[in-house]
């Protein structure tokens, strides 16, 4: 009666294998019932699993690992499922399906498929990743690999760093496709199609959040030539590659490989990465797995496309099925956190402007040198006047990770500023990690001589910018009994500098000073000027003789020298 059964339809089912001896032989499959669409009638099976989109009709649509075991073991007239971590030899299904996060990883023997393979991705979980580990994949139809770009999403579009995890593909829902070009440093764009190993620059249409990839995945050595022109100026050496593996990329072992000898200039990786708010980030880590900021990660996911620094010659990087992994439960999505390193004395420094911040990092390594070398990571400027910066510099290079193998204990290490617009900054020790016992962290302003100590990663030092150099601040490891105190001004709400000839500047950095009148008197007590703080920063009317003088402003008074 169709009025009381509208779903019910009458037709040949069509059984997998009509005469078989297994109850898999008499399943019916959506596939052979035209115009009926089963998974939007029956949405899961008998398990509470979502149906696959040509459903097994019948109580179980997949035969389904969950981490420690099969619900009915899978043949290839069967579809599965992997819920879970696998790491075993292969077995055969009909369709394979590798959810979200999951891992796949086949020992011995060889993974059938007897129709398709199917690695989701999806914003919380990151992308499934696949190791063919001692064993062999055999698919039959279509392997297809998915990439969710939703996450970090906020209603507007995003430049994303990409590579496919096949030979090649021309994806579907793109925009703009990139690639860059180091020798003549520049940018090809109206690109279609992308090749393994390349790094691009892309940017999805509207709404086309879910990027799909389709062929035969990519395995075994994968040799990447990289180029470098002679110099620094533009970028001299960087080439933009990708993880060409449906899994992670280890870059500690990738930098450990001896035969990487294109690496030798600069064992460093950066992703290059853009903000909900639209503002460039670069996350750097070196071949000792040190990065920044805080988070940034060695282990590259798939499909990452990344920045490395070639020799000055170039050369050939090689990549290995010995440098694969999975990702650790909570590092799953593209440009994933890291745990702290902890390993190692390490302080991480980090400027803030309120709004947007910038880090560099020491550390010290048995692996480094004190001098410019492979485990320094230079600095990637973020190019944008939003986004304070700070580094150290080593000969021509600024550092963002600088790697030493011993202390400099009392010696200044310099450490560069770049304010971009903002007039208001702060500056703190994020990370202090196995700081030797009785040693200090010492911050210094080479402009206004105050001292600072962020050795308990909470003191924070609160300046205004007066010029944008390599040697604004130095950083200090003191020793007990260096000095007998730490040089550190009581009251740093007023600053007053004599930074240009016969001028005086008032930096004003707590904002309740703002409209109080600023009074200069010279050396015998004389008041030279009345001037009312209409800006964070002001310069005093006027020019000054060298000699002492005395600024004033409500409580606060400093004393500046002219020379």
């Amino acid at each position: 009666v169709t009025s009381n059964d509208a779903n019910s339809v009458i037709l040949d089912p069509v059984f997998a294998n009509a005469g078989g001896t297994t109850s898999e032989s008499y399943m019916p499959y959506s596939s052979s019932i035209t115009g009926v669409n089963l998974q939007a009638t029956v949405a899961v099976d008998y398990n509470a699993l979502g149906r696959s989109t040509t459903p097994t009709m019948g109580a179980l649509d997949y035969a389904t690992w969950n981490g420690s075991a099969w619900n009915t073991t899978p043949t290839t007239n069967y579809n599965a499922r992997i819920d879970g971590t696998y790491n075993d030899a292969g077995f055969s299904c009909r369709n394979l399906v590798l959810n979200a996060g999951k891992q796949l990883s086949i020992t011995s023997g060889t993974l059938d498929v007897a129709n398709n393979f199917t690695i989701l991705s999806d914003a919380t979980n990151g992308t499934g990743t696949f190791i063919d580990n001692g064993g062999t994949l055999s698919v039959v139809g279509t392997t297809t690999v998915n990439q969710s770009l939703q996450h970090y999403l906020s209603g507007t579009l995003k430049t994303w760093y990409l590579t496919p995890p096949v030979a090649s593909a021309t994806p579907t829902g793109m925009s703009i496709i990139k690639s860059y070009d180091e020798p003549t440093y520049t940018w090809s764009s109206s690109l279609t199609t992308m090749n393994a190993k390349v790094g691009y620059q892309v940017v999805p249409a509207l709404a086309a959040n879910n990027i799909s990839f389709a062929g035969a995945l990519n395995t075994g050595n994968q040799n990447i030539s990289l180029t470098s022109r002679t110099g620094i100026a533009n970028k001299a050496g960087f080439n933009l590659i990708g993880n060409p593996y449906p899994s992670y990329l280890d870059w500690t072992l990738v930098t450990a490989n001896g035969a990487n000898t294109a690496l030798m200039r600069s064992t460093t990786m950066w992703y290059r990465t853009k903000s909900d708010a639209g503002t460039y980030n670069f996350w750097t880590v070196n071949g000792d797995g040190v990065g920044s900021p805080n988070g940034a990660n060695s282990k590259i996911p798939p499909m990452q496309a990344f920045w490395v620094r070639a020799n000055a010659d170039g050369g050939t990087l090689a990549l290995t099925n010995d440098m694969r992994s999975h990702a650790p439960v909570t590092d799953k999505l593209l440009k994933a956190p890291a745990a702290k390193n902890t390993a190692k004395t390490l302080v991480r420094l980090q400027v803030s402007n309120g709004t947007n911040t910038d880090e560099a990092v020491l550390y010290f390594s048995a692996n480094a040198s004190n001098g410019l070398d492979g485990y320094d990571a230079p600095k990637m400027s973020n190019e944008n006047v939003d986004i304070p910066e700070i580094y150290t510099t080593l000969g021509d290079e600024q550092i963002v990770i600088n790697g030493m193998n011993t202390i400099p204990l009392n010696a200044p290490i310099g450490l560069g500023f770049v304010a971009g617009n903002a007039s208001s900054f702060s500056l703190t020790a994020n990370e202090v990690s196995n700081l030797p016992s009785g040693l200090k962290l010492i911050l210094k302003d080479n402009v206004t001589n105050a001292e600072t100590d962020l050795t308990d990663g909470i003191a924070t030092y609160q300046f205004s910018p007066v010029v944008t150099s390599s040697d604004r601040f130095s950083v200090i490891f003191r020793t007990p009994g260096a000095v007998t105190s730490v040089e550190n001004p009581q009251d740093n709400s007023i600053l007053v500098y004599n930074n240009a000839p016969q001028q005086l500047t008032v930096i004003c950095n707590d904002l309740i000073n703002l409209g109080s009148m600023v009074s200069v008197y010279n050396a015998l007590g004389q008041k030279l000027i009345n001037q009312k703080q209409t800006a964070t920063s002001m310069q005093i009317a006027g020019k000054f003789i060298p000699g002492v003088y005395v600024v004033k402003v409500n409580n606060t008074t400093k004393k500046v020298i002219i020379k």
